[in-house]
């Protein structure tokens, strides 16, 4: 009974991840690009965004893992604008308050309509622009 009973508890632990995926999205950094002052985009010397991994909760739109504070805090608004589906991109929006009246915004669209596991996505948050997979 008691190997019943972890082969079944590890079998949720693994099945987990996959059960959270119609309603989340797990993602991975590929690109990283920095906006500069003549207009041009280019990927910084230290592109420490590259490799790292976030989630996005499809529902709410909250963006979660280990570099999301970069562009979301605990007080960020997010909007869901569009949940996709194969004819149109799921787009989220956060918002926090910035200095002098101003707002921080950031922007994510993952190409939900690619017909394949790995939808490529793009992220705004301030001249900073992100891109990879999420799946």
């Amino acid at each position: 009974m008691t190997r019943v009973l972890s082969i079944a508890s590890l079998l949720l632990c693994v099945c987990q991840p996959a059960l959270g995926g119609a309603n989340t999205y797990q993602c991975t950094i590929k690109e990283q690009l920095t906006l500069h002052d003549n207009g041009l985009l280019t990927r910084p010397p230290n592109a420490w965004l590259i490799g790292k991994r976030f989630a996005v909760d499809r529902n709410t739109g909250m963006l979660t893992g280990p570099e999301t504070a970069l562009w979301s805090t605990a007080s960020s608004k997010y909007t869901v604008l569009a949940r996709g589906n194969r004819s149109n991109a799921f787009t989220a929006i956060a918002t926090d308050t910035a200095a002098e009246n101003g707002v921080h915004t950031t922007l994510l669209k993952v190409e939900e309509y690619v017909p394949t596991t790995m939808k490529p996505f793009v992220l705004l948050s301030g001249s900073e622009v992100a891109s990879g997979v999420c799946e």
